[in-house]
Formats: C-alpha cells, structure tokens, sequence
C-alpha cells in the first residue's frame, strides 16, 4: 500500500469524518463518497435553487456536517439521495423494518458509488453493513477492502436482542415477520469474506467477529478520537441537591432501557435524579413506565448535548450491545464519571472513571449511583480521571493507529 491512495464511502459523518480526515492529513485520501454534507444541503434546500423547505431539527442536523479541512473537489456527494432516504424512512415499525430499510438504500448508494468510480485509488475504506456492492466492484478492479466494523456482528447483537424481548415482553412494538435480519446477516459474512482489514472500534466488537468465525488477525482494535473542545463541565455545574443521572441516546431494549428504568425506581427521587435525552424507541406502554420515573426529553440537537451534559452528575449507559459509545467518550471529556457496561466497548476503567458492570446487572448499576451521590470527593475524583485518560485519545492518535491498522505507516 505504499503511496497508494484510498476512497472512503460513507452514509452520514461518521465520527465526524473522522476517516477521511486521517487520511487527507497523510496524503492518502483519494475521495470522499458521502450521501450529503453542510454545503451540498445548502444549495438543495436554498429558496433560490434546488428544493426550497423550512429547515426542521434533521436538516439543522445535516447542515452541522462539515468535513472540516478537506477540499472539496474530493468529495462527492448525493443529496437527492439523501433526501429520498429521509423521506422514504420508516416513521413507525421495529427493527426489522428500519434494518429493511437500511439494506435498500445502502445498496442504492453502493450502486451509485459504483457508477463513478475508485478515482484511481489502491483501496477502498468502507462501513459495515454498507459495503456490500462496493467490496464487489472494487475486488473485481483489485483493489484492497478496508472495512470499520461500527457495532458488534449482527448475529450477535440480534441474538442479545432476541433474549431482551423473551425479559421484556411488550417493550417493543409488534411488527410482521421479515427477512431483512436474515439479510443484513448475510451481508456483514460476505463482507467479512472480501475485506482484507476489519478495524473494529473495541476488543467488544472484534470478540463477537471471532465468535463468527472471523481469523483474529483479520481484525485491528482502534479505539475512537475525542474531538476539541474538551469544556469541564463539572466546573459550571449547578445544584438542586439532588445528584443527576444522565441517560443519552435512543430508549431502546439493545441500550438498556428496563435496566435504567428498574435502577431509577431502585432509588431515591428525592435525592437522585433521572434524564434521558434521544429517540424513543420502545412501545407507548413502555413509554410511560420509563415517563413515570425518568424526565423524558427526546431528540435534542447536538448543539444542546453540552447543556445536559453540564447537568449531569453521571453518565449510566446499561447497553446490552454497541460498538464503541461515543456518548462515552463525550462524557468523559466532560469530566462526567460513567457507569457502563463492557459490551460498550468504552475506554472507561472500572473504579477509576467510573464503573462497568455485567450486563442486565441493575444492582451494579445502583450500587455505582448511589456511591458517587454519596461520595461527592469520589464522584469528582472519577470525573476528573475520566477526563485526563479519554485525553490521551485524540484524534491524532486515532489517525496515526488507524494508519497502523491499515498498514499504511510504512515509508
């Protein structure tokens, strides 16, 4: 690989085009294919040219993708693409609807990434699950696969889920059989089958390729970067006497949802106080179970993150499966302590920057709450370790491993 150049595909920004910037900053980027960006949106929804439409929460979403510092004759994108994606998402239904849906329109996007080209690159750098047509074509041309695993295998994960819903029955909204488990299944194998790096953002995430059969040096472990701005906010937090817990991210049964329900009526509300902000994704009964225990907020823009992350006490996530948890990593350059699970694939220590208990474990879970409310010089203790360790994980070193990963830091 060297000297040779890489194309990036990706739908969305993706750790904030994390990727593509590491390689521009050591001349590998070939191209940037993406679904839309900041300036192609401008111009598809401006009153003077394109779609004109009233800029609700998702667009000012997509008009927060910048990908800073790269130029933009290396990127090409579709925003009609994009916004047909939007549009034709479902707006009701369970996981296999969305996972259907997730499979027609990455397919559609890999067709026309297909139709333009590697741009003479040496390899192509793709995201599970959305690679599928891409690893195909580009094999045909010989060029080398690079794939980022972003979660857990699939099978995994939906065996983890499978087990959620015999715990928890009428968590999760009835819906139709369906075969696109089955087929986003299917998809991830073969695309393990024509990648010749994996890189997976946790040791979490690379165990559960191993279980599929996946070879162990196949797989490189690359823990995430933290962007700048890394604020304290411990430092401006205000007071109501009570310690506040925050839950961010979609209310879901593969997030955890009746742990951190079942640990906020475990204790106090007089003294410990709950929140969670992101989608909701579970049935209205269960809505309202979460309601009567939880402050329930919803999507909030990223620009408000900070707000109620200046709010918070603690981050608890109870995930039953994820990749590597951002909202980890934004915690800890927070200087928030976090209580966890393992099947995070968090960089936080045990005991140090906060607590990882066993999945489905609500007593841990409490046991961490209420030791941190109770402790107030640990609880600032763990903030302030969580923010010095997740500081060693730049977004310097995340490029420069990345490189390694792929092999690309030869002379």
């Amino acid at each position: 690989m060297s000297g040779q150049k890489i194309t990036v595909v990706q739908i969305g920004a993706r750790r904030h085009y994390a990727v593509p910037v590491a390689l521009y900053g050591v001349g590998r980027l070939a191209r940037l294919y993406t679904d839309a960006h900041a300036e192609s949106l401008g111009r598809l929804f401006s009153p003077t040219e394109g779609i004109w439409l009233q800029p609700g929460r998702l667009l000012r979403a997509w008009y927060a993708r910048q990908p800073g510092g790269l130029p933009r004759d290396l990127i090409v994108s579709f925003p009609m693409f994009a916004l047909r994606r939007m549009l034709l998402r479902p707006r009701s239904g369970g996981r296999a609807r969305a996972v259907g849906h997730w499979i027609r329109m990455n397919r559609e996007f890999g067709i026309k990434v297909n139709s333009r080209g590697f741009a003479g690159s040496g390899a192509v750098y793709n995201f599970n699950g959305a690679g599928l047509e891409i690893m195909r074509e580009a094999k045909q041309e010989g060029l080398k696969c690079f794939l980022d695993q972003t979660g857990a295998a699939f099978e995994i994960e939906e065996a983890l889920i499978r087990e959620e819903r015999q715990r928890h029955p009428g968590w999760e909204i009835p819906e139709p059989e369906s075969g696109a488990i089955d087929e986003m299944i299917q998809r991830e194998r073969e695309e393990w089958n024509l990648a010749d790096r994996i890189i997976c953002g946790s040791g979490y995430v690379k165990g559960t390729l191993q279980q599929c059969g996946v070879a162990d040096h196949v797989c490189a472990v690359v823990p995430y970067g933290v962007s700048t701005p890394r604020d304290n906010y411990a430092a401006g937090r205000t007071r109501d006497g009570r310690f506040h817990v925050l839950f961010a991210g979609t209310l879901c049964l593969r997030k955890g949802a009746p742990y951190l329900l079942e640990a906020a009526r475990s204790v106090s509300p007089d003294k410990i106080r709950f929140r969670a902000i992101g989608a909701v994704a579970v049935s209205p009964g269960a809505e309202k179970e979460i309601r009567g225990r939880i402050e329930v907020l919803g999507t909030v823009p990223r620009s408000e993150v900070p707000q109620h992350m200046a709010w918070a006490d603690a981050l608890v996530l109870p995930t039953i499966s994820e990749g590597s948890a951002n909202v980890c990593y934004e915690a800890m350059a927070a200087g928030i302590p976090v209580i966890t699970t393992p099947n995070a694939g968090s960089v936080v220590r045990h005991g140090k920057d906060g607590f990882v208990v066993p999945i489905r474990n609500v007593a841990g879970i409490v046991e961490g709450i209420e030791r941190m409310a109770s402790q107030p010089a640990l609880c600032s203790e763990m903030g302030n370790s969580a923010r010095n360790h997740v500081r060693t994980f730049t977004m310097e070193r995340y490029g420069w491993e990345l490189m390694s990963a792929m092999g690309l830091d030869e002379n």
